[in-house]
């Protein structure tokens, strides 16, 4: 299975939610660059990945938080904005 990054994020809060929501729909997802105590240092950015051939759906999942609750981007929106 390929998996492909959803977001980076430092924040813990963040990270929280949307593996919240990616866990509630079933897609199986893996942090990046977390350590094996699932602490956060300050300051540290991680990814979430997640199969490819679901990350539209993903996407899709968190687009609304990422657009009206907080500052969270997708790759594709950080990509998007940096062209």
């Amino acid at each position: 299975m390929t998996f492909e990054e959803l977001l980076e994020t430092r924040n813990q809060g963040e990270l929280a939610v949307v593996k919240s929501i990616l866990e509630s729909e079933g897609i199986p997802c893996f942090v990046q660059g977390e350590h094996s105590s699932g602490a956060l240092p300050f300051g540290v950015e991680v990814r979430i990945m997640v199969p490819a051939e679901r990350l539209e759906e993903a996407r899709d999942l968190i687009r609304d938080l990422t657009s009206s609750v907080s500052p969270f981007q997708t790759r594709d929106e950080t990509e998007d904005e940096s062209s």
